[in-house]
């Protein structure tokens, strides 16, 4: 029988050992008019663990037949059984230890002589409030565990993407470094070969170190940053972000028009976050658009939201790969021919900093003709 479904609902089964005719007599009258079904218990004390497991809802313990006993009876069957309520019926106190017994798991007590059904029908009625109480607490920590567990992977591999980044960002950045002060010499030192191998070299290694920064960013828990919230402008972020990107625009021809107000648009977020937000959007949109297309971003608010709206004339996304483009590591195919090199993180870390900031992401798409995200942001704070 399933008990935490059991207890929930009005009656059940009461397993009760009492050898007085007076106290059977009385359980049995006070608690089948409530709708209980009662079984009295016959066999020894050691018994009681396994007729509970035939199905009972609730135990009661007349201590006038066990004695001493009742305290391991007790606590046997609560370790068993966590969710059975246990009513204990005591006489004389000073020969049964009641406290002790409530020590070990007995959740009630009621003093002999019963005073008629009623009294046992209230007592019933109380504890059957109090057990649901109880095993409401007991679904809910039972949920919780479950949700961990099902989380519990997810961290192992956040833990494993920051360990890894951090250990392979350190020595790439010192090649990095060597390669660029490679850059500065002169022709006639490196020679134009080499010169050519180390400007690929650097490219390439500030191709990883994009692709570790995603991983470390990626990798940061909520509870990382929910409270590194600050006000920021969205219109400051979205012009820095585009004059960083101007120089590779001009380079590919490419034609911006940018709706971006010039007074400040203040609103609540992890600056860290909103900047890797902007910066991947625009960047995508810069590198999967061909030479001579347009990119158009627009910056708002409206209804106690901002919006940040990036629309390109690139190569779009096939219609049955929108709903994947978000998850972590995924490429959509003409993504992939189109630039041999990416890590697939950058719109996974996109959705990831939206949510935690309350907001979501829209996505229109055809491939071919180009792509709109617009991301759409609480204005206050997130609670």
């Amino acid at each position: 029988m399933d008990l935490l479904s059991s207890m929930t609902r009005a009656g059940g089964t009461v397993l009760a050992l009492a050898d007085d005719p007076v106290v059977r007599g009385v359980l049995r009258t006070g608690l089948e008019e409530d709708g209980w079904k009662v079984s009295f218990f016959t066999g020894s004390a050691d018994g009681v663990p396994a007729t509970v497991r035939l199905g009972a809802d609730c135990l009661i313990l007349d201590m006038g037949c066990l004695g001493r006993s009742t305290v391991g009876v007790v606590r046997s069957v609560r370790r068993e059984f966590p969710a059975l309520a246990v009513l204990v019926l005591a006489g004389d106190p000073q020969v049964d230890d009641v406290f002790e017994v409530l020590r070990a798991g007995a959740d009630d007590f009621i003093r002999k002589p019963i005073n008629g059904p009623e009294h046992i029908s209230l007592a019933m009625r109380r504890l059957s409030m109090y057990r649901t109480c109880i095993l409401d607490s007991l679904k809910l920590r039972l949920e919780q565990e479950r949700i961990r567990e099902q989380e519990r992977p997810q961290q192992e591999r956040l833990r494993f993407f920051r360990f890894a980044s951090h250990e392979i960002k350190s020595p790439l950045v010192a090649v990095t470094s060597s390669l660029r002060a490679l850059q500065e010499l002169s022709p006639d030192e490196v020679g134009q070969r080499a010169r050519g191998l180390v400007d690929r070299s650097v490219h390439r290694c500030e191709q990883m170190l994009a692709m570790l920064n995603d991983m470390l960013a990626i990798s940061v828990d909520r509870s990382d940053v929910r409270d590194y919230h600050e006000e920021a402008d969205l219109a400051q972020l979205v012009r820095e972000a585009l004059s960083s990107v101007a120089p590779v625009m001009e380079e590919k021809g490419q034609m911006l028009c940018a709706d971006v107000p010039g007074d400040p648009l203040p609103f609540w977020c992890s600056r860290q976050g909103m900047e890797k937000v902007v910066e991947n959007l625009l960047s995508n949109a810069v590198r999967y658009t061909p030479a001579g297309g347009r990119i158009e971003v627009t910056v708002g608010v409206q209804q106690e939201h901002v919006f940040l709206r990036f629309e390109d004339t690139g190569i779009g996304i096939p219609a049955d790969e929108k709903e994947r483009v978000f998850e972590e590591f995924y490429r959509a195919r003409n993504a992939r021919k189109a630039v041999n090199f990416g890590s697939g993180l950058g719109l996974s870390l996109v959705r990831k900093v939206v949510r935690e900031h309350g907001g979501w992401i829209d996505l229109v798409s055809e491939e071919g003709k180009g792509s709109t995200f617009t991301v759409w942001l609480p204005v206050r704070r997130p609670r």
